[in-house]
């Protein structure tokens, strides 16, 4: 019978955790993702407004962001609403309508999110949120589908830009056009 000595069963045990560790830290460093900086602007077109994201550890130790749209002139901009997101570190993109609409669009990391679309109000008020199941529902695909014409996230293929009409923000994803109205939040393909 093999008898360790307190030293050596506490070597061991140093040896082992150490071994495990390196493994751990190899595993995480090959599923990292790169992180967004930690404040972002997206602009409203006519420039007098924009939704600015920030972490809310500049170190990003955690993925908590929060978001507040800003109104009026550079150096007197004036938050119209301020709030915390539920999107880890952030959203991929977002369109900020000139009138203050907000739509968050998709999360940063690769994820079938629940946050896929979010409209806010210009108040701050969440119209809707659409996750990534609506929006291949919506598209009439599969998610596989979805997947093969993806360029940024799961689902993401390009935009988004306001229809000519102003009345909706148009997406493409599946190989088509997926249209957010921007009045309800109502998605539907757009052909």
């Amino acid at each position: 019978m093999l008898t360790w000595s307190a030293e050596r069963r506490s070597l061991f045990g140093a040896a082992l955790g150490s071994l495990l560790s390196a493994g751990a830290r190899a595993e995480l460093q090959s599923d990292r993702i790169t992180l967004p900086p930690v404040r972002r602007d997206f602009p409203s077109s006519n420039g007098r407004g924009k939704l600015r994201v920030e972490a809310l550890d500049p170190g990003w130790h955690k993925p908590d962001v929060s978001a507040a749209l800003l109104q009026g002139a550079v150096g007197a901009e004036a938050a119209r609403w301020r709030m915390p997101l539920a999107h880890a570190y952030g959203p991929r993109d977002a369109w900020v309508g000139d009138d203050g609409l907000v739509v968050l669009i998709d999360e940063w990391i690769n994820v079938a999110s629940q946050r896929a679309l979010v409209l806010i109000d210009s108040r701050g008020k969440t119209r809707v949120s659409h996750g990534y199941a609506a929006i291949v529902t919506a598209l009439g695909t599969t998610a596989a589908e979805v997947s093969r014409h993806a360029r940024r996230g799961v689902w993401l293929a390009g935009g988004p830009r306001l229809a000519p009409d102003g009345k909706e923000l148009l997406l493409d994803a599946a190989g088509g056009l997926l249209s957010l109205r921007l009045e309800d939040g109502r998605l539907t393909a757009a052909r």
